[in-house]
């Protein structure tokens, strides 16, 4: 009696191939144990992280996240933003990324990350974490400059609200608007000109000597209860007025 073999002979064939890497062989089964569930964010909230660290020259914070057990052989953790201003995530420690602290407005943000671990048959589970950024007011940056700043007596003088390069000029580093006032420390009484804007003038006293004028510019970012701060500008005025050329 005739029998048919083909079916027979087609899967020696295909067993030869798979031995030989031919074909592919079967997708590899996940690794023992691992479970791609039960894993979170930890820690899974934290709240009040402050914009910047005034201890520290009001730079941002550095903010850890973490996984909240040790991950299962074979077991993947990848990371992502869901929401909340921009980071840039590090993630060359998967295991405990970081990230810097952004500007946030003056109410404040929540950033929110997901956490995805995968195992390696390419099951997954996924947890959420949040973490609270609070807005940190910093304080502005004065600068002060006169011009000219060697004079005669009689001369007149403008004083300056930035570098005597002229830059950089006096600053709110968050942007607040500024208020000014000049006020006159050291040498003879002098009547200021609009001593409560960016630019003052005066003219330096007659007194029938040289003397020292110094000054000092107060800013602060807010009109009553905002941070202060202050530069100092030095006059130097001579009692010896120039030779006056006379015509012969």
């Amino acid at each position: 009696m005739f029998q048919n073999t083909t079916p027979l002979r087609r899967a020696w064939a295909a067993l030869l191939l798979a031995s030989l890497g031919v074909i592919a062989a079967p997708t590899a089964l996940a690794a023992p144990g691992c479970n791609p569930n039960g894993y979170q964010v930890s820690p899974k909230n934290q709240n009040n992280i402050l914009e910047f660290d005034a201890a520290n020259n009001y730079n941002p914070n550095l903010v850890h996240l973490g996984i909240s057990k040790a991950l299962d052989v074979g077991a993947v953790p990848t990371w992502t933003q869901l929401s909340g201003p921009a980071v840039s995530l590090d993630t060359s420690n998967p295991l405990s990324p970081t990230f810097l602290t952004p500007n946030v407005p003056a109410a404040g943000a929540t950033l929110t990350f997901r956490l995805t671990v995968t195992c390696p048959d390419g099951s997954n589970g996924a947890n959420e974490g949040t973490v609270s950024v609070i807005n940190v007011n910093r304080p502005p940056v004065a600068y002060a400059s006169a011009a000219p700043p060697i004079v005669y007596a009689g001369d007149a003088v403008t004083l300056h609200s930035y570098a005597p390069a002229g830059s950089p000029v006096s600053n709110d580093p968050d942007g607040d608007s500024l208020t000014y006032l000049w006020t006159r420390t050291a040498g003879p009484v002098v009547t200021l000109a609009n001593s409560t804007t960016p630019t003052a003038t005066f003219t330096a006293p007659v007194t029938g000597g040289s003397y020292t004028l110094q000054f000092q510019l107060r800013i602060s970012d807010k009109p009553t209860g905002g941070l202060i701060s202050t530069a100092a500008v030095v006059v130097n005025v001579t009692g010896n007025l120039p030779p006056i050329a006379r015509l012969v």
